[in-house]
């Protein structure tokens, strides 16, 4: 029997954005019930040219993004949220405005389970609903 992942990604939410504005981010939580780990290696949408994955790292009182440059690992059985301070997708290059309320999708390429299309709600405050 092979070790295989089971990904299942929700709560994803994406701070507003302007199109010439400073770049915006977007959050969720990843889980895989499967029985071998996987990694997230890239994510991308139709909005933005330009979608990274960065860590906040604070040293000596001074928070730094860090890009994830491997991806990022997602054991078997566990879960990795992104959320603000810490893991997120930085959204840079808007290609259109994203307004409170408005519903776009992010497709995350993962070293295993392959591409899963996303949908994420733009929400100022996080406040989505995806049960």
């Amino acid at each position: 029997m092979t070790d295989t992942s089971e990904i299942t990604v929700t709560n994803a939410w994406i701070r507003p954005g302007e199109i010439d504005g400073p770049p915006t981010a977007a959050y969720m939580v990843i889980r895989n019930t499967g029985d071998g780990a996987d990694r997230l290696l890239s994510i991308s949408a139709d909005f933005s040219e330009s979608l990274e994955v960065h860590e906040t790292q604070t040293v000596d009182d001074v928070a730094r993004m860090v890009l994830q440059e491997d991806g990022i690992e997602i054991p078997r059985n566990a879960t990795v949220e992104f959320r603000q301070g810490e893991l997120h997708v930085m959204i840079m290059q808007l290609s259109e405005n994203l307004t409170e309320g408005q519903e776009v999708e992010l497709l995350l390429t993962f070293e295993n389970a392959g591409e899963i299309a996303v949908p994420a709600t733009v929400s100022s405050t996080g406040q989505i609903n995806d049960e």
